[in-house]
């Protein structure tokens, strides 16, 4: 009798410890992974946007984020790290980051009541979507692809 009263506490010991880790791993299942302050910044530093107000109520709102080669590094490294992906061991850059040196990408997010009329990827569409320079240059896109399936990836 005297044994089994020393086993006890040893049983007791190996169970709260093996239900801790097990608590652990469910409070880090429910814990929500969340954009880093870091992605954040980076987001917000190559983010504009404007909204249009009449009386009261939207009637347009865009938004339109740099995909420069800063902005892709941050994204590439922000992704890593919510979906555990590990950098290569290698030196080459991201095929990514290496397009920004080529092109200048930007994501544009435009609200309007009637989704219908945003047709900016039409060749006759009434919008015009061009980038105005600081000194008054004229950029005009060379593709428009409207997103069609946005996934949660994209709005993140």
């Amino acid at each position: 009798m005297k044994l089994k009263l020393n086993f006890l506490p040893a049983l007791m010991i190996f169970l709260v410890i093996t239900g801790c880790a097990t608590i652990g791993e469910y409070a880090e299942i429910m814990r929500p992974q969340r954009l880093s302050r870091e992605y954040l910044r980076s987001l917000d530093e190559w983010t504009r946007g404007k909204t249009v107000y009449s009386e009261f109520s939207t009637r347009a709102k865009m938004v339109s984020t740099l995909r420069g080669r800063e902005f892709v590094q941050s994204y590439l490294e922000e992704y890593g790290r919510i979906y555990s992906v590990e950098s290569g061991t290698d030196e080459r850059k991201h095929p990514a980051i290496e397009a920004a040196a080529y092109a200048t990408e930007f994501l544009l997010y435009v609200y309007v009541p009637d989704r219908q009329t945003i047709d900016l990827d039409r060749s006759d569409s009434v919008w015009k979507a061009f980038l105005l320079s600081s000194d008054g240059r004229r950029f005009e896109p060379l593709e428009i692809r409207e997103l069609r399936d946005v996934s949660p990836l994209v709005t993140e």
